[in-house]
């Protein structure tokens, strides 16, 4: 702890890093797309929201020593946005959910007697959840393709079957993949990465690219 305490003070009074172009670029482009898919969010997007993105990146610069605040800063940065928004939308839904519930105790009796009370709640939250699809479907597009459904559910199992066995939170794409073809589910490397990128804008996993790690949320 002592250790951490010192490099921190250390990276702070020794690297003072600046923005790229290609950084301001990212960060903008990044932006755009998490306004889109969160409109009518717990947690709007707003101008500060750009600044913290800014701050957190210089923070991650920092810490690497580096004299400039790269892509691969803004990168981790957005991770950990998705992760937050995401973590907050499925507050949204439960709190909502406790919500219909006592919506529907005061309807008219004209508006829920050809319908059952549970079907009312359903159809709701249905609805809600549509609309929110509809947006987050119109930014799928910018992102990377997803493989096959069936590469996916395999890739998940073997995860979740792996940090279980050894009792770990992370493992090395290339241990993942020597995993995987003692159990029978061999799969090429570079759809491996592709599948786990997904996951990782998804929130369900945390993908560390240089040193190429997949680490449990």
């Amino acid at each position: 702890m002592d250790f951490c305490k010192k490099y921190i003070a250390y990276c702070k009074n020794k690297s003072k890093p600046k923005l790229t172009d290609e950084a301001v670029e990212m960060m903008a482009e990044e932006y755009s797309q998490l306004r889109d898919v969160e409109q009518g969010g717990t947690l709007p997007i707003t101008a500060r929201c750009f600044e913290t993105m800014i701050r957190l990146s210089s923070a991650h610069a920092k810490l690497r020593l580096s004299k400039q605040i790269t892509k691969k800063d803004v990168k981790e940065v957005i991770k950990i946005l998705r992760f937050a928004l995401s973590s907050s939308n499925t507050d949204e839904d439960e709190v909502e959910d406790e919500a219909d519930d006592d919506v529907a105790m005061g309807d008219d009796e004209e508006e829920v007697m050809g319908e059952n009370k549970s079907d009312v709640q359903r159809k709701r939250r249905e609805e809600r959840r549509k609309k929110r699809g509809e947006v987050a479907n119109n930014n799928q597009k910018k992102r990377p393709a997803m493989d096959s459904k069936a590469q996916t559910k395999i890739v998940r199992k073997s995860l979740a079957s792996y940090w279980k066995k050894f009792g770990v939170q992370e493992v090395k794409v290339d241990q993942l993949l020597e995993y995987m073809k003692k159990q029978n589910n061999e799969i090429s490397k570079k759809d491996l990465i592709k599948v786990v990128v997904v996951l990782d804008e998804e929130a369900k996993a945390f993908w560390v690219e240089d040193e190429e790690s997949i680490h449990q949320i």
